[in-house]
């Protein structure tokens, strides 16, 4: 989809839809892009690999995304995204860009909030909102409205502590970022199958500033087939995602940046154990067991000495606490 810019000075924005195996799911996220109050200037939805079902679905929707299909599946929604924005970009300048998951449904209003906000704060980099959580099964929610409060600043010391407060379907990046975020332009690692956007939202603070606003702008799906029903898959990734930027922040001359973010390497991989001893399928305990050998031989550190202990004795009280996934979604 290509409209004309608004005839004023307010923020231009793309959206980028990702997209695998997402036939039972575009239908709804388009519709929503396609009421938005305010349009975006473009639209683009980048298959991850060929999905004739998914393809079909949003060629013949009736706002005319342009729609890219990709040779073979990258494995995660990185590589998409980096596409979708750079055909974005190429094809005239953007202020900024929305990464729509295409599972999630936006706020009629989201755009015309957020590029208000991004006009407010031009030094910001990015704007997040608040989101709603929609079960799989439960009736289509009615879009919530409400008074849109001030925006506060987003620090980095607060999103380490709060990363599933600010996702990429209910924010907005500035386009000029990419450049900064990494030398070769690239928004996201596409090595990194999932977690890549918590690797781009640490980049984005440490080099500049993010806002967030207390409004919810749309519902994020939950259902069974996504990464916060398998807790093995979802730590293991965030910790080869916090190497990856303890060794960017070390390369920065960033030392002690680089040794929180190890130390979350850590923390993040005895998580994803007590996630493999919990669920205790075939082979995830031994896998747990080696997990922690490895740590001890890479950092000694004595809390992974400590749960290797506690763990086949059954007296790890932390692990006694994991939650496989949302109670109310089911098991995968």
């Amino acid at each position: 989809m290509s409209l004309p810019a608004a005839q004023s000075d307010l923020p231009t924005i793309g959206v980028v839809i990702p997209a695998h195996h997402a036939a039972q799911t575009i239908a709804a996220t388009l519709d929503a892009v396609a009421g938005q109050t305010v349009q975006p200037t473009r639209v683009v939805v980048v298959l991850d690999g060929p999905d004739p079902e998914t393809e079909a679905i949003v060629r013949a929707h009736r706002s005319a995304p342009a729609c890219l299909v990709l040779p073979r599946n990258t494995g995660g929604p990185g590589t998409p995204r980096n596409v979708g924005a750079a055909w974005l970009m190429e094809r005239g300048a953007l202020d900024a860009i929305w990464f729509l998951d295409a599972d999630d449904v936006p706020e009629p209003g989201f755009i015309a909030v957020v590029r208000e906000v991004l006009k407010a704060h031009p030094d910001a980099d990015f704007v997040a909102t608040d989101f709603r959580r929609w079960y799989e099964g439960d009736p289509h929610p009615e879009a919530e409205g409400g008074p849109v409060g001030s925006p506060s600043a987003v620090a980095l010391d607060w999103y380490l502590g709060h990363t599933g407060r600010i996702l990429p379907s209910f924010s907005v990046v500035r386009a000029r970022a990419a450049g900064a975020v990494r030398a070769d332009g690239r928004f996201f690692d596409g090595t990194l199958r999932i977690n890549q956007d918590y690797d781009l939202f640490v980049r984005l603070l440490h080099l500049g500033r993010g806002v967030r606003l207390d409004w919810s702008g749309g519902m994020y799906r939950m259902h069974a087939r996504g990464i916060s029903a398998n807790g093995p898959d979802l730590w293991l990734c965030r910790m080869v995602t916090n190497e990856s930027l303890a060794c960017w922040f070390d390369s920065r001359g960033e030392s002690g940046l680089a040794r929180r973010l190890d130390r979350a390497a850590s923390s993040a991989l005895r998580t994803a154990v007590r996630h493999l001893w919990r669920r205790a399928r075939a082979g995830d305990r031994v896998l747990a067991l080696r997990l922690l050998f490895d740590d001890l031989a890479a950092t000694r550190d004595p809390k992974s000495l400590f749960l290797l202990v506690l763990l086949p004795l059954g007296l790890d009280r932390r692990g006694r606490r994991v939650r496989l996934g949302d109670a109310r979604l089911s098991p995968v």
